[in-house]
């Protein structure tokens, strides 16, 4: 190829558009081992459903270069320059594989947590009826192949201008779906993945914590399926959730050849793995000598973010980015917006200097989705994320392919090792180097039988220690107290009952699965410390907070044990000040 730089991005942009985008569109082509589209007459559309769901990635994309390369001088003649093409975005590129996914015109993929890996805890609606709440990936064969089209072109190691181009032009993005599953749908999803888990890689480390399986939006369907009611999250620029029925197809297994290149295209670099020492070093570089004035802890319902910002107004740093991401369903409205626009405006003004994810679920990641795009030159710090879902292993990817991603390193699930302290940083004066003026300790935590997930207990906690004022503040994500004690214990800490805390950021939205009497522990610790804050929307009915958890934590905290959702009027956080 004689094309460099932009020039050649615009090319490979304009390829995909014309060859998987908007195939559709083209001449009735008909079936034949040839061509990658055939059409299906009953839709009366095109659709990549026949031939290249059955490929490798490899595959596809050699049927892809073969379409151009045969067809695409006369498609240029009857078209002219395609001079559109050099304005697409990113953004409509996203926006036209949703809508494709909606109009059934891409093999579309759900991924759903394995429900054979751990009991899941039903809860009761108002109607009386059982239901969980799932949150589960979409993928279309469009979207893979955008997807590696762009990951490959980020790391061109000939072509610099192109590479960064690339890396320039893309942003990672979500198209999810959240769902209530009563009892008998849950069994049914159980069982079609007992049927089709054969089809998937063998991981040394035990069952694999998500599987695939084919579905659709058609209401048309004629084949077997469970039908599922819930909404769509998709995102490009802002965040969007959409009504609609999804249909899960028993009998369409998902091609080995899918799946592996599912798993190949989002495997992470072995550099951003860190040792623990390289890892804290390097957040370590970020904080410099500047101890925290405030911490905001923004108001996203049953979500975390919070911003940390130093006394020097240089230096802050995002501890979670997310918002309420899973809303029941039956509470989804036309017109109505769900995502806390307003707080996530006030988010998106800050200026980090870097940020720490305590776990890749959504509720703690998905704000950047909307983020501004300089958030992306910044460096990430978070935990292993080889389990985390695959609209979280694109925003991992991206950051990766940019060289911002730092990971501590997780324990194997069949492994012995503890929960740990990563490290300790201390902030020490610029003008009196042997004084500190506050500490950073950074914990894992290790999986507990009270939460059965993973990422939840191994996330990373903050303890933050304003040595001047001696003020303490925690800060949990989703760790459970238990798994916090696992991580303090192995390190000669004391555990949570008998450790000083003035400010706690309670763990996982004040949930049940948290081990609470271990806030107290057995010697009732009752002394009153400042304030707790629990990131839920309030709602007990709803079990957010927990009651038991908040009574738990009300014998420490006395009357200070606070909602996000209690912000005051007008105010989109709650704000713990700590200088001057």
């Amino acid at each position: 190829m004689d094309k460099k730089g932009k020039e050649r991005l615009m090319w490979e942009i304009e390829k995909f558009v014309i060859t998987r985008l908007r195939s559709f569109h083209l001449l009735p082509y008909r079936h034949n081992k040839d061509y990658l589209y055939v059409r299906d007459y009953y839709r009366n559309c095109y659709r990549d459903y026949y031939y290249s769901y059955k490929l490798s990635a490899e595959e596809r994309l050699k049927l892809m270069d073969k379409w151009w390369n045969k067809y695409n001088d006369g498609y240029r003649k009857s078209r002219g320059e395609l001079v559109e093409f050099s304005q697409l975005t990113n953004h409509e590129i996203c926006h036209e594989m949703f809508w494709n996914a909606f109009r059934d015109h891409s093999k579309m993929y759900i991924q759903i947590k394995n429900l054979n890996f751990d009991e899941e805890t039903f809860s009761r609606r108002s109607d009386e009826m059982e239901v969980i709440t799932l949150q589960c990936s979409l993928l279309t064969l469009q979207m893979l192949d955008y997807d590696i089209m762009m990951f490959r072109a980020m790391s061109d190691e000939e072509d610099e201008e192109y590479r960064e181009e690339a890396k320039k032009f893309y942003r990672p993005y979500l198209f999810s779906y959240v769902a209530e599953i009563n009892r008998d749908q849950y069994e049914r999803l159980g069982e079609l993945q007992r049927k089709t888990e054969r089809n998937f890689p063998v991981e040394e480390d035990g069952p694999s914590p998500h599987l695939w399986l084919a579905c659709t939006f058609n209401t048309d369907i004629e084949v077997p399926s469970i039908g599922l009611e819930g909404y769509v999250v998709q995102s490009a620029s802002s965040i969007n959730k959409i009504r609609a029925n999804l249909y899960i197809i028993e009998n369409d297994k998902v091609p080995i050849a899918t799946i592996k290149s599912i798993l190949d295209e989002y495997e992470l670099s072995n550099h951003c793995l860190k040792d623990d020492n390289s890892f804290t070093d390097a957040i370590k570089k970020k904080l410099g000598n500047d101890r925290l004035s405030t911490i905001d802890v923004y108001k996203v319902g049953n979500g975390n973010c919070v911003y940390a910002q130093g006394v020097d107004s240089n230096v802050g740093f995002f501890y979670d980015i997310g918002f309420n991401y899973r809303h029941r369903p039956q509470k989804i409205a036309p017109g109505v917006n769900y995502s806390y626009s307003n707080t996530m405006k006030k988010v998106y003004t800050k200026k980090p200097s870097f940020f720490i994810l305590s776990h890749w679920d959504m509720d703690h990641i998905a704000g950047s989705a909307a983020a501004r795009k300089d958030f992306f030159e910044k460096d990430w710090f978070a935990p292993d994320c080889y389990d985390a879902c695959i609209d979280a292993q694109r925003l991992a990817k991206y950051l990766d392919m940019k060289q911002h991603l730092y990971l501590a390193k997780r324990p194997p699930r069949k492994g012995k090792c503890p929960g740990r302290l990563i490290g300790q940083i201390d902030i020490k004066s610029s003008t009196i180097p042997s004084t500190i003026l506050a500490t950073y300790r950074l914990y894992m935590g290790k999986k507990v039988p009270c939460d059965r997930s993973y990422p939840n207990c191994e996330g990373i906690v903050i303890e933050y220690t304003d040595q001047i004022n001696e003020k303490v503040v925690l800060m949990m994500g989703d760790v459970n107290y238990a798994s916090f004690n696992e991580a303090r214990l192995s390190n000669g800490d004391k555990e949570f009952a008998d450790t000083k805390i003035d400010y706690l950021i309670a763990p996982h939205h004040g949930s049940e699965h948290t081990d609470y009497i271990k806030i107290a522990g057995i010697n009732g610790n009752t002394k009153e410390d400042i304030m707790a804050i629990i990131c839920c929307t309030n709602e007990e009915n709803e079990n957010r907070p927990n009651k038991g958890h908040r009574d738990e934590l009300e014998k420490r905290f006395g009357k200070n044990v606070i909602t996000t959702e209690e912000a005051l009027l007008n105010y989109n956080s709650i704000r713990i000040c700590l200088y001057p």
